[in-house]
């Protein structure tokens, strides 16, 4: 990674740390807590193709997330569809939840919450692969986030199952993903 005058550093001299992590409030690794002098200067290409073949990587996952997300959109547009149109009337019935709407309530509080911490670190992560993570928490997030709020407005349709139980098709869309 690039330190305060951009220059590339690499792994450092005084421990097993592999590349420079910059922090904007001093000039110490973030990692390993070295000075930055102690992190080689990369003059070569060699060190910087390894952080250019990491930030691809980390940008190959966050599109993969990014592409089941659409995926799910896609196919919760299909179910929300087939509920309005009055396509999934045959064997449609509006259960009674009990209990599962206030976890719904809460299990979509919890998600809201700590998607804000996931979209936070990927805006500031320094890393290529911290970024890749926290992109990756953000788009699941997102997915059980978006679910519960549609069991909660009962906005996809909810079937009978082969055995009596009532199956929401939403909830194996989510496992899918």
């Amino acid at each position: 990674m690039k330190d305060k005058e951009q220059n590339f550093r690499g792994g450092c001299r005084s421990c097993s740390c592999t590349e420079y992590a910059f922090i904007e409030s001093s000039n110490k690794c973030e990692e390993c807590k070295c000075s930055v002098t102690q992190h080689d200067l990369v003059k070569n290409g060699e060190e910087m193709l390894v952080y250019r073949n990491a930030e691809a990587g980390a940008n190959f996952v966050i599109y993969f997330a990014a592409a089941n997300f659409g995926v799910w959109i896609l196919m919760v547009g299909a179910l929300v569809y087939m509920k309005q149109t009055g396509m999934a009337t045959n064997n449609s019935v509006m259960g009674d939840r009990g209990i599962g709407d206030l976890s719904y309530w809460c299990g979509a509080a919890a998600c809201g919450f700590v998607m804000q911490f996931m979209a936070v670190g990927f805006f500031t992560a320094k890393t290529p692969e911290r970024k890749a993570i926290t992109g990756v928490y953000f788009f699941l997030l997102a997915i059980y986030f978006l679910t519960y709020i549609l069991f909660i407005t009962r906005a996809t349709p909810t079937w009978i199952g082969n055995k009596g139980s009532i199956t929401d098709p939403l909830r194996y869309i989510e496992w899918l993903l």
